[in-house]
Order: C-alpha cells, then structure tokens, then sequence
C-alpha cells in the first residue's frame, strides 16, 4: 500500500494456476486481436489489427486502421492469410470487430 492510494486486492486466481502453452508447429493456430488507443502526434487515433502465429510467434496480421470495423478487420485478415496461407485455426477474444460470433473459431473444411 503505497501511500494509502493503493488497496491491495486479492486475484481472484493465483498465477500459479495459468497454463502457458503453444501448438507444436506453424500454422495450427492463429492469433488475432485488435489493439487500440495508439495516437498520431496530431492525436488521431488508429487500431491495429494483429495477428500472430501460436507456435512461431511470427506476425502474420499487423496492420492500422482508423476504424476497427467488420470490413477492414477482415481485410486485414484476408490479406494474412493471402500472404501466408491458411492456418488450421484462428483464434480471437470475440470481440465486435469480429462478428458473427461463430467467426472466433474458423477450421478449414475437411
């Protein structure tokens, strides 16, 4: 408790209990996300769309945007996945940039 300001919280899981884990080779899964709050010094904000590779943790998806809308999310995704083939998953958090929800597994037909 740092000056008073800071009430310690207890978490609600230890860290102990996270598992860290990983696909064993390139292009099982994909991970997708959009970041935002990233400023322009004339403060324009932009969003990146990201995607790495689970394994590799190579980036297949980096790209800005001022809006992180249905079209160009799935722009940028579309571009990766001309660039680098496609990957047995892609996983993402569901956010609304991704919809339809079904959209946050996607497997290749069989």
């Amino acid at each position: 408790m740092r000056h008073e300001l800071i009430v310690p919280v207890p978490r609600k899981r230890s860290k102990e209990s996270y598992k860290r884990w990983e696909r064993t080779k390139s292009m099982e899964l994909w991970q997708m996300d959009v970041v935002s709050r990233i400023y322009l010094s004339d403060g324009t904000q932009l969003h990146c769309i990201t995607g790495i590779d689970d394994h590799s943790r190579f980036c297949v998806s980096a790209k800005l945007v001022p809006r992180a809308t249905a079209k160009p999310v799935c722009d940028a995704l579309l571009l990766a996945l001309e660039r680098h083939g496609v990957p047995e998953e892609i996983l993402t958090d569901i956010q609304d940039d991704w919809r339809p929800a079904t959209f946050h597994t996607v497997r290749p037909a069989a």
